[in-house]
């Protein structure tokens, strides 16, 4: 449904015939930005519609949102004849898929005489569905005021069904694993515990050897269950919170400092900061970004003294809402081999497996964490030849409407 009728906007000029208006604005066009030469012939017009026929559906619309030209291929995807469809409004392919503001938007954006472009799910004469990606150019009178519209779409319809399979089957896979992970943690406490037990009570009767294998056990199921809880972690982010308060990173700071006290003291590690700003994440989910980030910081240390710093810019948004800011986690440590920069985000992905120990499942949590609000995550390498994490979120202000909204 591109674009919206609006029943209240004078009638157009007198009607176009099929591409008649087209033809006589691509026939008046000089040579423009991309230094094509100029249209110069019917033949040439006739050239370049058929080769936009072939791969696009066209229409053409008065400002009223009558439709008076549509080729083809639009015939063909939307299932109406050219005749079912000249003089009609695309509000005959509304799917219902999409709210009033975004075809309200739509139409100021092309009222005023800017270009649109968005995806939209239309519906088809036969009540099947398919989506396109459009872009409606305003064309003028003398006057400078919009005449007519003409829209461009790409029938993309297979790719947006082949994301929507994948985003069913990955939540299917998240409510698997957080299952699945949920029911593993009992018989692992089983486990943990039987072993405890085996430890204390025949500690004098096994040998270095049967001592050696119980102490295996313990080290492997405690693994287990930090790969059950990773596993857990990222399930969550499935599910993430509504309405929540904006975030203090000052805050969230301290209490990752707290619970990484003991990781620490033990290594003498210095972790600073400057002032941080407030963000749009839920305060869990926040610090558990910036916990496995300085964990990591601690626990891949180089021989000198950890030291941390965490900071934080607003991005250049030109305007953007809401506004970006960037974080960079700097550490001092063994820093991350540039060609493996691009991999240690993905799931089991681990550096030195053999002197660190871990999971690899924390840069997981931290890429799904960022991606989750929308930024995104990076290592580069520190200028000390540490590690240097850049990721980006969303400023406050989102969060308080959402907060607002939710409480409505």
């Amino acid at each position: 449904m591109d674009p919206p009728g609006r029943g209240d906007q004078p009638t157009s000029p007198a009607p176009i015939g099929p591409g008649a208006a087209l033809e006589d604005d691509l026939a008046a066009s000089g040579r423009g930005e991309s230094g094509l030469k100029p249209v110069s012939s019917n033949r040439e017009i006739d050239a370049l519609r058929a080769a936009l026929d072939e791969h696009a559906l066209v229409a053409i619309t008065d400002v009223r949102g009558a439709i008076t030209y549509a080729n083809e291929k639009f015939c063909q995807i939307s299932k109406y004849s050219r005749d079912q469809l000249i003089g009609a409004n695309h509000r005959i392919l509304n799917s219902g898929h999409h709210p009033r503001e975004f075809f309200r938007d739509m139409w100021s954006t092309i009222s005023a005489g800017k270009v649109w472009k968005g995806e939209i799910r239309n519906r088809a004469a036969d009540g099947s569905i398919y989506w396109v990606a459009s872009t409606i150019v305003p064309f003028f009178d003398d006057r400078g005021r919009p005449r007519q519209y003409v829209s461009i779409r790409t029938d993309i319809t297979k790719q947006k069904l082949t994301e929507e399979s994948l985003a069913r089957s990955n939540k299917a896979l998240a409510g698997f694993a957080y299952a699945a992970s949920h029911d593993l943690q009992e018989p692992l406490r089983g486990i943990t515990g039987c072993v405890e037990l085996l430890t204390n009570r025949l500690a004098g009767a096994l040998d270095a050897k049967g001592l050696e294998l119980l102490r295996h056990v313990a080290i492997n199921t405690a693994r287990m269950r930090d790969l059950v809880r990773g596993l857990l972690d990222l399930a969550h982010l499935e599910h993430p919170p509504s309405g929540f308060a904006p975030a203090d990173c000052n805050l969230v700071l301290a209490e990752v400092k707290e619970d990484l006290r003991c990781a620490i003291q033990e290594s003498g590690a210095i972790i600073t900061s400057q002032p941080l700003p407030a963000i749009a994440a839920h305060p869990p989910q926040l610090a558990r970004l910036f916990q496995n980030l300085i964990g990591n910081a601690i626990k891949f240390r180089g021989p000198r003294r950890p030291q941390v710093q965490v900071s934080a810019a607003p991005v250049d948004n030109a305007g953007r809402i809401p506004p970006m800011w960037e974080f960079i986690i700097t550490d001092n440590g063994i820093g991350v081999d540039p060609d493996r920069a691009g991999d240690i985000f993905g799931m089991f992905q681990r550096l030195n497996p053999e002197k660190y120990p871990g999971t690899g499942i924390g840069l997981a949590i931290c890429k799904g964490v960022v991606e989750r609000y929308g930024g995104r995550i990076w290592v580069e390498r520190a200028p000390d030849g540490g590690a240097a994490f850049h990721f980006t979120l969303p400023g406050a202000d989102v969060a308080q409407a959402r907060s607002k909204g939710a409480g409505a």
